[in-house]
This record gives C-alpha cells, sequence and structure tokens, in this order.
C-alpha cells in the first residue's frame, strides 16, 4: 500500500556513514576534505532520517566557522574538539538510522496561523484563539527569531489540541517558513537554534508541521480577530 509506505536509508548509505564515523571516533584533527565528504554521505541519507536535516546543521556550522575559502583549505587539517565528537553521537544509533520516514506525509487536518510583532505573538487555530507578550530581553531579538518562537509558543498554548497532530502552518515570514520546511539553514545560528527548539518539541508531542506563507492582508483575512493586538 504506497499510501502507507516508508522510504529509509540504503545499506550502502549507511555503510558510508559508518565509515565515516569510525575514521573520526577518538580523532582529534581532520582534513576539510574529510569532512566535508562526511557531511555530504549525511546529507544524502538526511532526507530519509526523521529531523535528519536538523542534526546536520551543526557539522556545517562547524565547517563554516573554521574554514574560510573551501577551495585553498581543502586540504588543509582542522582541530576537533568534544563538541564536534558530541553532534555525531546522533549519527550511531542505528535504529534512528534505519527507522525511516513516511513516504507520503500524514494530510493536515488542523490549520494554525501565526503572527508575531516586536511587541507580542498571536495564534489562530480552528475558532481557539492565544497571545502573549515579548518579555524585555525578547523584544530585542530579531523578528524572525520571534516568528519562530510565536510558532513555539502557540503550539504549547495549544497544546491539548494540538498533540498528535499534521497542521497547516501559515506564517507571513518567509525566513521562518523556510527554516521550518528545511529543518534549519547555515545563515544565522541563532535562527537554527530557535529552529532546533521548536521542532524537537514537536517531535516529542508527535506534531508534524506543513509551513506555508502567507502574505500579511491575507494572513489577516484569515483570522476573524486580529492575531495581535
Amino acid at each position: 500500500d504506497m499510501v502507507h509506505s516508508w522510504i529509509r536509508t540504503t545499506q550502502a548509505q549507511l555503510g558510508k556513514i559508518t565509515d565515516h564515523l569510525t575514521s573520526l571516533r577518538g580523532a582529534t584533527s581532520a582534513k576539510v576534505r574529510q569532512l566535508l565528504s562526511l557531511i555530504g554521505s549525511l546529507n544524502h541519507a538526511s532526507q530519509f532520517i526523521r529531523l535528519g536535516r536538523l542534526h546536520v546543521r551543526p557539522l556545517q556550522f562547524f565547517v563554516k566557522a573554521k574554514v574560510k575559502n573551501l577551495k585553498e583549505e581543502i586540504d588543509s587539517w582542522v582541530p576537533l574538539d568534544q563538541h564536534f565528537h558530541a553532534t555525531l553521537v546522533w549519527w550511531t544509533d542505528s535504529q534512528r538510522l534505519t527507522e525511516g520516514v513516511p513516504l507520503h506525509p500524514p494530510e493536515p487536518t488542523l490549520s494554525l496561523l501565526t503572527d508575531a510583532s516586536l511587541e507580542g505573538w498571536g495564534a489562530f487555530l480552528e475558532g481557539h484563539r492565544r497571545k502573549g507578550m515579548w518579555s524585555q530581553e525578547e523584544t530585542q531579538l530579531h523578528i524572525s527569531i520571534l516568528e519562530l518562537r510565536a510558532v513555539l509558543k502557540s503550539l504549547q498554548a495549544l497544546a491539548p489540541l494540538v498533540q498528535g497532530k499534521a497542521i497547516h502552518l501559515m506564517c507571513d515570514n518567509v525566513t521562518a517558513v523556510a527554516y521550518i520546511r528545511n529543518e534549519g539553514g547555515t545563515h544565522s545560528i541563532a535562527l537554527y537554534r530557535q529552529t532546533r527548539e521548536l521542532l524537537l518539541w514537536c517531535s516529542i508531542h508527535q506534531i508534524s508541521l506543513k509551513p506555508f506563507y502567507l502574505p500579511t492582508p491575507e494572513l489577516s483575512s484569515r483570522s476573524p480577530v486580529p492575531v495581535i493586538t
């Protein structure tokens, strides 16, 4: 039944990942070329691993921080610290790597609209409204981070209604939508960390998000009450 089919990493992909992890276990340094090969193998397999792309990001940030010119430094040696080795631990769980993901993700049964301003956040879910204000410290954050945080706070405030559901998420921030859809990104570590917090919370509560960008005027027209007041 194709509707209930799952797709998984191949034995060849698992073999490459295992070889990379074995060669790096306990290493104090590695060539840039070797690290890029590792990231390439993980990236290729991540599409078949739940939250795989989210857990490739720390390695991408690591290389980005260490290497300024890939072409010139491809055969350079990079020191490996405890943080680097800690990021690899997630990839050593064979059950996680072979569990697979649904060929057809569940269709959303709920629609959630979220919005954020520099003052507060709001949400509207099937007739249920939630809102809150940012702390003084939060008001200093970038609006895209606040938009991601608004999604998390909205879900937390609506937890009994969204637990175990597939949700059509509508947001008027292109960056927030992209970071959720792509399980993070490498442009901003702050945005990645906020996305990570959101997606891990969703994973714990078995929530599947299907994000969709909705321009502000259309977002407002779909909510019978203002999201932010």
